[in-house]
């Protein structure tokens, strides 16, 4: 006798919902060419199995509609009574249930919608409630469950304005307000980009924003944003929001623990009893830490975006900053530290300044240049130290007033460094000619056998792997790995490599600057973890800003809302970052580095992978 065989061609969860207290993941299979509801269930909402319940619709529409056409559904329970809106394709229909389970389609809606959050026990004047989504978030409200009057005036608008980009989830009720959270996805330098962020309401007007938020509150890394394919819900749990997402990869569900975002509510310490620190760094109270200095003329308008090398043996840190004086030419600067954060001694020679033509030597400068960054009319810009053995290297940016900034090389003995004995070689530029390339580093140490260059030709971080450092002036950097901006981030319009990356246990540690789309004259730094052996891969990286400008420093100069870091050292076990403040003043900030890289890793998302049995 031949035993039936069931054959599962198809899985497509669908919708992550509560039913009397317990989580139920929906997905639509196709089982013997026949689509069918199935159901997992967890009393946690951590641990899931196959449920025995069965998930039904009924009357469907004069059989207009079929399970095979179904494509969501948004479940909301008062009083032990469920109203839900469901979608079948591009038609959405409200439907009523006495258990959750068991469905009869009521009205269509004559609506054409992205997405739907249902409010769960929650009323304004008598009137249930739900938030809907196309290219921003709207408002609907019903008497009965039956019959939805969907607003169309936008409440909540998200800068990401493309068919089908924002995704609602099920509401999260506190004891003010209602909170939804947002989804947003879209695709841009070829890759996608998935964010969450909240629209939270007010309860009492269940139309008005109590809160809002100037950037997502977690970003989704890229590989891990390249393998969902739908959110389904999210839900706080003990410590964390668990949100629960779809995958491409056979039939999984992945679960992301996220920390719990800031307090927005309340009843804060019931609703978010934890919260994993974000990494940051705190401003040093002295700030800024060297200022221009009139009485030196080629320093006496700026001191600005310095890089740092830190001595161990000798316990000092060494800097090394752009300055502009009276002839407006951007020059290098020398000082030295103990502590890291007091200067106590700069010295009154330049470090090093323009040689060669490329540079700005004996070059006639336009004033109206649109090249010109910062103060000055040209030079050598924004330096950053790296030391390989016994040897320095020296990158900036070149600039002769005219054409195009590009990258330069030089180097000098580590011995001559530590003297002020300035014997640099002659630069070399090492970026393509006829390209605007910046914000070059190179790493302290060979990675598989190659030396890894940084640099910046916008609006991407390049990651080029080289067999020598000696360039001739004939070959350059080609860029051929790219580290993007993010869509809707605080880093969506451009990133730039700070200081040379940290090697740590977990990983490189890169220092970056941003700069958002919504405020492109403004500058943010972050971190990001880059992979050890591959360094053109990102393990993790801040949500959020580590560094806004936000002091006067930062903002009363050459230029307001610049915040600019080109060196980094650990010293004691304690990040010191270098940046410079509003194009005029050298400004530092720490962290203790243990617990920052720590906080870095663990405030991204915790990812679980579960087979739904």
């Amino acid at each position: 006798m031949k035993l039936p065989v069931k054959k599962i061609s198809f899985v497509k969860p669908l919708t992550l919902t509560r039913i009397s207290g317990k989580f139920f993941i929906l997905q639509k299979a196709t089982v013997n060419r026949k689509a069918q509801i199935q159901l997992s269930e967890s009393i946690d909402g951590r641990e899931f199995i196959r449920s025995k319940k069965k998930f039904t619709v009924s009357n469907l529409v004069k059989k207009s509609e079929s399970i095979d056409n179904l494509s969501g559904i948004t479940i909301a329970e008062d009083n032990k009574k469920y109203w839900a809106i469901i979608k079948f394709n591009d038609r959405s229909y409200s439907a009523l249930s006495r258990n959750g389970f068991a469905w009869t389609l009521q009205r269509l809606i004559p609506k054409k919608i992205h997405s739907v959050s249902a409010v769960c026990r929650v009323t304004y004047k008598d009137w249930k409630i739900v938030y809907w989504s196309d290219e921003a978030v709207h408002i609907g409200f019903s008497k009965n469950g039956q019959i939805w009057t969907l607003y169309d005036d936008p409440i909540f608008e998200v800068e990401i304005r493309t068919p089908g980009s924002v995704h609602l989830l099920n509401s999260i009720v506190g004891k003010k307000e209602i909170i939804i959270p947002v989804v947003k996805i879209s695709e841009a330098n070829g890759k996608k980009h998935v964010s969450v962020s909240a629209a939270v309401f007010s309860k009492d007007d269940p139309q008005k924003i109590a809160k809002r938020f100037t950037y997502p509150l977690f970003v989704l890394d890229d590989h891990l944003a390249d393998e969902i394919s739908s959110p389904l819900g999210m839900f706080f749990l003990t410590d964390h929001f668990y949100s629960f997402w779809g995958s491409k990869i056979s039939h999984k569900i992945i679960v992301i623990a996220l920390p719990a975002f800031d307090a927005f509510v309340e009843d804060e310490k019931k609703l978010f009893p934890a919260r994993l620190p974000a990494a940051t760094l705190k401003k040093v109270n002295h700030n800024p830490i060297l200022s221009p200095d009139p009485e030196i003329s080629w320093q006496s308008k700026a001191v600005f975006n310095p890089a740092a090398l830190y001595d161990e043996d000798e316990k000092k840190v060494h800097l090394m900053y752009r300055a502009v004086g009276d002839s407006w030419t951007s020059v290098f600067g020398y000082a030295q530290s103990d502590d890291g954060v007091t200067i106590n001694s700069k010295p009154a020679q330049l470090a090093y300044f323009p040689r060669a033509s490329f540079e700005g030597a004996n070059v006639n400068p336009d004033p109206s240049s649109p090249y010109t960054s910062g103060p000055g009319i040209g030079g050598c810009e924004d330096p950053r130290l790296t030391k390989i053995g016994n040897r320095v290297y020296l990158t900036y940016v070149a600039y002769d007033g005219c054409t195009g900034p590009r990258v330069a090389l030089s180097s000098i003995s580590y011995d001559d460094f530590k003297k002020n004995v300035w014997n640099w070689t002659p630069a070399v530029i090492i970026s393509r000619p006829g390209v605007i390339d910046k914000n070059a580093c190179i790493f302290p140490e060979k990675v598989d056998g190659k030396y890894v260059i940084m640099h910046r030709i916008f609006p991407y971080i390049l990651v080029d792997y080289v067999d020598s450092l000696d360039f001739d002036g004939s070959t350059f950097l080609k860029g051929e790995n790219k580290i993007g901006p993010r869509a809707g981030c605080w880093d969506s319009r451009k990133v730039g490599a700070g200081p040379p990356p940290i090697k740590t246990d977990e990983g490189w540690l890169l220092i970056y600057h941003a700069v958002d789309n919504k405020k492109d004259y403004q500058y943010h730094f972050g971190a990001m973890l880059l992979d050890r052996d591959n360094p053109a891969k990102v393990i993790c990286r801040s949500s959020r800003p580590i560094i806004s400008p936000t002091h006067w420093y930062e903002n009363e100069g050459h230029k307001s809302g610049v915040v600019y870091p080109c060196g980094a050292i650990v010293k004691d076990d304690l990040l010191h970052v270098y940046y410079g403040g509003a194009d005029t003043y050298l400004c530092a900030a720490t962290a203790p580095m243990p617990e920052f890289v720590h906080n870095l890793k663990n405030n991204q998302n915790h990812i679980s992978r579960s087979f739904i049995n």
